[in-house]
């Protein structure tokens, strides 16, 4: 039998986070179309981390919608072109919500332009309320406002904002999340693979994992590593790490989902690439190096990561304090969820004070922080039990 005197068994309840669930955003009523060679719509900043999931400009005739993160600030009274398209479709002859998966990190300057026609036409816009509109996302106060670009044609140009006469309205869904901000794209490169690295402040689950397509079109090349210390600087490298999670190939064109556990002060890179693994011209968004953003409310900071090579995965790693980020886009959630701890005990053979542990007890620190360890027994002609045992 076995000596359980050194191992006291526990139950376990496994936090399991609730699936997000859909909503829509509140543009206002609608009120009288405007149909014209002009574009309309509305920005709004962040409350929260979000990410939007369909578009559907009301009325009949094919959509023209683009999405725009505002780089210097709101748009004002005078046209700026300081924005990055998130997301632009033309001529979309969908009838009803476009499914789409736009990550949006709170604090984000978002602008939503949207009409029905033919592009660079003459198109309709669903005009709502004069000027601004309060509604909320994710329980939190926003305001809309109206934004306008002079041309039927997207995606936009210069575009500014106003307070007077209608927005435009752009219905939207949404699923509240967490988005890791990693900035927004200054160039790409297409010779070696390359990532940030950072630490993370706190226990999480990255649950989403997406390359930009502004990288290119291909399939998706992603490798998540747990680094034992801080990569070097180039030209030393480190082999030092353990790969969590890897993806080649990947026909998926959206967000990758993962369930990849995350300890807090684990030291984690991430690289990746659209295209072939393996081949020239695989297509990276760069981003700045360092990219500071927060992780559940704290500061953190994304640093450059390299691996010389086209083929993942990755085997020797650097980092540099110049150059660029590769910018992977990440959703995760706080706290670490759906992880099932696995210890399991191989009994031993023999009487009772024969149950001796054969290695001792390792200690691990579980994805959920919770403290247990495994341990493992000498092999025995018994039946296998899995246990948990309390540190």
């Amino acid at each position: 039998m076995l000596d359980f005197r050194r191992v006291a068994a526990v139950c376990l309840f496994l936090l399991v986070a609730a699936p997000a669930s859909a909503a829509t955003l509140d543009v206002g009523p609608a009120g009288t179309p405007f149909t014209s060679t002009l574009t309309r719509g509305f920005w709004f900043t962040a409350p929260s981390d979000v990410v939007i999931t369909s578009l559907n400009v009301p009325g009949t005739g094919d959509q023209n919608i683009q999405v725009m993160r505002f780089t210097s600030g709101a748009p004002t009274g005078s046209t700026t072109t300081a924005h990055t398209t998130l997301y632009s479709t033309v001529n979309n002859s969908s009838t009803g919500p476009i499914p789409v998966d736009i990550a949006v990190s709170a604090g984000d300057v978002i602008g939503i332009l949207g009409s029905r026609g033919p592009n660079g036409g003459t198109v309709t816009n669903a005009y709502g309320t004069n000027g601004t509109y309060s509604t909320t996302i994710d329980g939190q106060p926003v305001t809309l406002t109206r934004l306008y670009y002079q041309s039927s044609t997207l995606p936009a140009g210069a575009v500014a904002s106003s307070t007077s006469l209608p927005l435009s309205r752009v219905e939207v869904t949404y699923e509240p999340g967490q988005v890791l901000g990693v900035g927004s794209q200054t160039g790409t490169f297409s010779t070696n693979y390359r990532g940030y690295w950072f630490t993370a402040p706190t226990a999480m689950t990255i649950t989403g994992l997406r390359v930009p397509t502004t990288a290119g079109a291909g399939n998706q090349n992603i490798q998540v590593m747990r680094l034992n210390a801080a990569p070097p600087l180039y030209s030393a490298s480190t082999t030092a790490h353990t790969t969590l999670y890897a993806t080649t190939n990947d026909a998926t064109a959206g967000w990758i989902s993962t369930s990849i556990a995350v300890a807090s002060g684990d030291i984690i890179g991430i690289l990746g690439a659209r295209g072939t693994n393996g081949t020239n011209g695989i297509g990276i968004s760069y981003g700045p190096n360092p990219t500071n953003t927060t992780i559940d409310g704290t500061a953190v900071a994304l640093q450059r990561l390299l691996y010389q090579s086209n083929s993942l995965p990755a085997g020797a790693v650097s980092q540099e304090s110049g150059g660029s980020i590769g910018r992977i886009e990440m959703l995760y959630s706080a706290g670490v969820a759906n992880q099932a701890p696995t210890a399991v005990l191989t009994p031993v053979s023999g009487t009772e004070g024969a149950a001796l542990i054969a290695d001792g007890e390792k200690e691990c620190l579980l994805r959920n922080q919770m403290p247990f360890e495994t341990c493992t027994f000498a092999p025995s002609t018994m039946t296998s039990e899995s246990v948990f045992a309390r540190i």
